[in-house]
């Protein structure tokens, strides 16, 4: 049963009900919950029980809707049952564990006491599926917390603890221990039973939303906020009844929109790329004890995401004085992030786990190995080589490589236990995980990696080999047609403005100078050989920067020229660099719409795309999609863009066209769009 009713005798009659809702594993509010929730409601009114103790069976309280039912509309409905609630004689009480997300605290609202577990969390996430919430949500939190916290609140999608949501207004109690005997005590002390006046009748706490308005028009992005914020202004003009109905109204139209629809497929993208299907029948292996190769930037990051899993770490640097400052530099970052408030474990704990060691007979008996050392294969090659008789033979080995091939870097008799798996910076920050199983690796160790990620609080995404694997190498698609577009009569400033405005969070060239040029530097040299040999159109305004010894912001010169604050401004001396490569090449530069650069760029980043599905470096599209999105920022309300190309084909494949014109003979072009 996904809802249990049952009786607790006080002193002497039976007239305490307990509903307890079991829809495992999140208890959503499915339309067999909500069902079932009602009887038990009319069940507790002809049994005239004097108080109902709601409460979750399981994981948590309501971890929100069944998204599965969005596309249709199935009775009772979430607002049904609040509305059976409030007409409900008995004084309700909502204990809460896990998550009350959504539909869940909606219900919660709707009761007359909110308990709360300490570790309990609290959030509004209809904004990320492109929604508002739907049961009454943006009606009633204003007339507890204000409309300010409650507009925050909502547009901001995020959790919340029990004791922030105390301080709110929105939890009566904390306690610990379990769910039900928590509401059971609650009521035992509070004898005789005064009930508050409803939430839903009592007055919004208004307030002056400019600010808001105001910096959601400044923002480029997803609608929903702008909806939500509408919804919470309707609680001051409104009554509860009449402002709900509204709310109702909206979610549903919404639930229809594209936007709405773009962030469901992403939502199901995520789940099915970080567990694929194929791996399901497989059990993965706990890893406990992770040994990573190289304490530089990326080496640090991967190295503090381990230990924020609760992982032990021995980080291996080439001597005492560089794993000396490794230890450091990973100790600052944990330190930082406790004066923040960020870590889920005492400080002292998680430096204990750490060991730093320039000694590599260390590195025995760990589970892990995650390479992180500099791009270069032949480095890579003979740290491996060094190791061969210290790791044991059940290791799981790792390369963490932009680029290169990893069944080039690990030594082939161990391919069956290798893999790559490639971070992003920083890596304690990152979400994206592109693992790259090679022909031999054991579908075990796929599934052992694929779990390690997520309990990392990755995405992890499975990749084929191929340069870039699949998001550098749409990056580098993405980058070579703005570079074209530069030579052709666009400027930096003028292409970043236009991506920007696309939804991207930083265009390219703010995002090259932020992230710094050497790696792509050393990419393209590795390359121009064979660029030689196919003739392909070459823009060298970047190598006239790492020439000159411009890597980026860090170097205070890049794209951009950097002031003392790090503020960019234009880099002249590039920008007649520009001019006089055009003169010389008899390059007639012409003008470029914000549009021609966002439909041109965007239509190369769908194409090789659209070309590594086809080629099997994605099995799925999805996995375009969730690479992008994770790990590049492209738009989430867009879906990705392989999802985006759905829904803008004909535009796209005209925009192909238009590259394909402006530079002969570079482009592979995709069936998808257009080619052979």
């Amino acid at each position: 049963m996904v809802v249990e009713l049952t009786w607790q005798k006080d002193i002497g009659q039976k007239d305490i009900a307990l509903i307890a809702l079991n829809n495992p594993p999140l208890n959503v509010t499915s339309t067999k919950l909500r069902a079932g929730l009602l009887q038990a409601i009319a069940e507790t009114q002809q049994k005239n029980a004097r108080a109902v103790i709601v409460y979750g069976q399981g994981r948590c309280f309501v971890a929100g809707g069944d998204i599965t039912e969005f596309d249709a509309n199935p009775t009772p409905t979430l607002p049904d049952i609040i509305d059976a609630i409030h007409n409900s004689p008995a004084c309700w009480i909502a204990a809460i564990h896990g998550m009350a997300f959504g539909g869940g605290l909606e219900i919660a609202l709707a009761c007359d006491f909110r308990l709360a577990h300490q570790d309990a969390l609290f959030a509004m996430p209809e904004v990320n599926l492109g929604l508002i919430p739907g049961a009454g949500g943006t009606q009633i939190l204003p007339r507890v917390m204000g409309q300010i916290a409650a507009a925050e609140f909502c547009m901001a999608g995020k959790p919340k603890p029990a004791k922030a949501m105390q301080e709110l207004g929105v939890i009566d109690e904390i306690f610990d221990g379990a769910a039900d005997i928590a509401g059971y005590e609650f009521l035992q002390k509070n004898q005789p039973l005064s009930i508050p006046t409803p939430i839903a009748k009592r007055p919004c706490i208004a307030e002056d939303l400019t600010n808001l308005h105001d910096a959601l028009q400044a923002k480029i992005g997803a609608q929903a906020p702008h909806h939500i914020l509408q919804a919470i202004g309707w609680a001051s003009e409104y009554d509860y009844p009449e402002g709900q109905k509204r709310e109702r109204e909206l979610h549903l139209k919404l639930r229809a929109s594209a936007e709405s629809k773009a962030y469901r497929h992403v939502f199901f993208a995520e789940k099915n790329t970080a567990k694929p299907e194929k791996l399901a029948s497989l059990k993965a292996r706990n890893i406990d004890n992770v040994a990573v190769l190289g304490g530089g930037l990326m080496g640090v990051g991967i190295a503090v995401a381990c230990l924020l899993a609760g992982k032990k770490v021995t980080l291996l640097e080439q001597d005492a004085d560089s794993s000396a400052q490794a230890h450091g530099r990973i100790e600052a970052i944990l330190r930082d992030s406790d004066k923040r408030g960020k870590l889920n474990m005492p400080l002292e704990n998680l430096l204990q786990a750490l060991l730093c060691t320039h000694d590599m007979a260390q590195l025995a008996n760990h589970q892990l190995v995650i390479e992180a050392i500099f791009e270069d294969l032949t480095a890579k090659q003979n740290l491996f080589q060094q190791l061969e008789t210290i790791l044991n033979d059940d290791t799981i080995i790792t390369t963490n490589t932009s680029y290169l091939n990893p069944a080039e870097i690990l030594p082939a008799h161990r391919h069956g236990n290798g893999a790559g798996m490639h971070f992003f910076s920083p890596a304690y920050m990152m979400k994206l995980v592109e693992l790259v199983a090679l022909p031999q690796t054991e579908p075990q160790v796929l599934a052992d990696i694929f779990a390690f990620a997520r309990q990392l609080k990755k995405q992890p995404v499975e990749t084929g080999i191929c340069d870039g694997f699949i998001g550098n190498r749409i990056l580098m698609a993405y980058r070579r047609q703005a570079d074209y577009l530069l030579a052709d009569g666009a400027q930096p400033a003028q292409i970043d403005s236009a991506m920007r405005q696309f939804g991207m969070p930083k265009g390219p060239y703010e995002l090259q100078d932020m992230s710094g040029l050497q790696i792509a530097w050393a990419q393209r040299q590795k390359q121009s050989k064979t660029q030689e040999k196919t003739k392909s159109r070459y823009i060298p305004f970047a190598d006239f920067l790492c020439q000159a010894g411009h890597f980026g912001k860090k170097t205070g010169c890049g794209w951009y020229l950097y002031d003392e604050a790090g503020k960019p401004q234009t880099n002249d001396v590039l920008q007649q660099q520009i001019l006089d490569y055009a003169k010389a090449h008899n390059i007639k530069r012409q003008e470029f719409s914000a549009q021609d650069i966002q439909s041109r760029c965007v239509a190369v980043m769908v194409n090789e795309g659209a070309l590594i599905v086809e080629q099997g470096i994605a099995a799925l599209p999805e996995q375009v999609d969730i690479v992008k999105i994770a790990g590049y920022g492209f738009p989430r309300w867009l879906g990705g863009p392989l999802y985006y190309a759905d829904t803008h084909l004909p535009e796209l494949q005209q925009a192909m066209a238009q590259v394909t014109q402006q530079s002969p003979d570079v482009w592979k072009i995709s069936k998808m769009l257009g080619g052979a």
